[in-house]
C-alpha cells in the first residue's frame, strides 16, 4: 500500500521492475492544505513488467520512464504524461486517457484497445508499428504518430554502459550524416569570433572558458539560412554543440529553459543542466533569439532530425 506522503511519490530512477500496483491510488494531493500539489513522480524510472493494472495514476508523470511489457490495463490515466516513455508492448487496455500526453513515446506492439478519450489526448510524434493495437476509429496519421520500425533490442534493462556506447555510437553516426549534408559554412570564423565576443568568451550553458574547446553553433542552420548573425547564434562547449546539433538539448523560445531528452539524463555531466534557465540569459549576457529558437523548435525534424533515422 503506497503511503499519501511526498516522498512517497516520488520514484523518479528507481529500479521498480516487475512490482505490482495493482489498484493502488497514485491520485494527486496536497501538502497541509497549502497550494503545494503532490503528483506521482516516475520520471526516468525502470518500471519493466510492472503491473498498474486499475490504478488510480491521475497526472502522474512519466517521462522517460521505460514500461516495457508494463500492464497499465483499465487504468486511469488522465492527464498523465509519458513524453519520451518506453511503452513497448505495454498493455493500456481500457485505460481512461483523457487529456493525457504521449508526445514522442514509443508505443511499438503497445494494445490501445478499448481507451478512453484518446481523442483529447496528445499524439505528437510518438511512434508505433504495426503491431500496435488502436481503439476502433483510431487514426495514428491524424494524431501525429510517426510509423517506425522496432529496433531490436533485449527485454532486459541495459546497463548505464551499453546506454552510454550506443548513445556514443549514435551521436557520432548521426553527426557525421548531419555535415554531410549541410554545405561547406561560409563566414566561420568571423562568426565564431563575433560569439566570443558577445558571450564574453563563456559557453552559454557549462561557462567553460576554454576557448580551444568552444564552437560556434547556429539555431537555423547556415546552410537554410545563410545567417551568421549572433542572434542566430550560441557560443557552446564541443561536446554541448553536437548534442545541441543532435537536438538532444533543446532551448525552449521564450523560457530559455533548457531540456535534456532522457537518453542523456543518465550521464550526470548532461542531467545536471536539465530544467535550468540559460545561464547566459539568466546572467544578462546573450542568448539566441527568440525568434530562431521557435524557428528550430518547429522546424527541426524536417530540415535536421530525418539524419538521425
Amino acid at each position: 500500500m503506497i503511503d499519501r506522503d511526498s516522498q512517497d511519490f516520488d520514484f523518479r530512477g528507481e529500479n521498480l521492475q516487475g512490482r505490482d500496483f495493482q489498484g493502488e491510488n497514485f491520485q494527486p494531493f496536497y501538502v497541509n492544505y497549502r497550494d503545494t500539489r503532490i503528483l506521482a513522480q516516475f520520471q526516468g524510472a525502470n518500471l519493466i513488467e510492472v503491473n498498474f493494472q486499475e490504478a488510480n495514476l491521475y497526472s502522474a508523470q512519466f517521462q522517460g520512464a521505460d514500461l516495457r511489457n508494463a500492464n497499465l490495463q483499465s487504468a486511469i490515466l488522465r492527464g498523465a504524461g509519458f513524453q519520451g516513455a518506453d511503452l513497448r508492448d505495454a498493455n493500456l487496455q481500457n485505460a481512461d486517457l483523457h487529456e493525457a500526453s504521449f508526445k514522442g513515446a514509443k508505443l511499438h506492439g503497445a494494445n490501445l484497445i478499448g481507451c478512453q478519450d484518446y481523442s483529447i489526448a496528445n499524439w505528437t510524434n510518438a511512434e508505433y508499428d504495426s503491431k500496435t493495437q488502436f481503439p476502433d476509429g483510431f487514426n495514428p496519421y491524424k494524431y501525429g504518430l510517426i510509423k517506425t520500425r522496432r529496433r531490436g533490442e533485449s527485454v532486459t534493462r541495459k546497463s548505464k554502459e551499453q546506454v552510454t556506447d550506443e548513445l556514443h555510437t549514435k551521436i557520432n553516426t548521426a553527426l557525421s550524416e548531419i555535415k554531410k549534408s549541410i554545405q561547406k559554412r561560409q563566414g566561420q570564423e568571423k562568426f565564431r569570433n563575433a560569439l566570443i565576443t558577445y558571450y564574453e568568451g563563456r559557453c552559454a550553458i557549462s561557462g567553460c572558458e576554454v576557448t580551444g574547446v568552444l564552437e560556434a553553433a547556429h539555431v537555423e542552420p547556415y546552410s537554410l539560412s545563410k545567417n551568421n548573425n549572433p542572434n542566430n547564434g550560441i557560443l557552446l562547449r564541443a561536446d554541448l554543440h553536437t548534442l545541441f546539433d543532435l537536438n538532444l538539448i533543446v532551448i525552449h523560445p521564450y523560457s530559455k529553459k533548457l531540456e535534456i531528452k532522457p537518453a542523456l539524463l543518465l550521464n550526470e555531466d548532461y542531467k545536471k543542466f536539465h530544467g535550468i534557465t540559460l545561464p547566459s540569459y539568466q546572467d544578462n549576457i546573450w542568448s539566441p533569439d527568440d525568434y530562431y529558437l521557435k524557428w528550430r523548435q518547429d522546424n527541426y525534424e524536417k530540415y535536421i532530425g530525418q539524419f538521425l533515422r
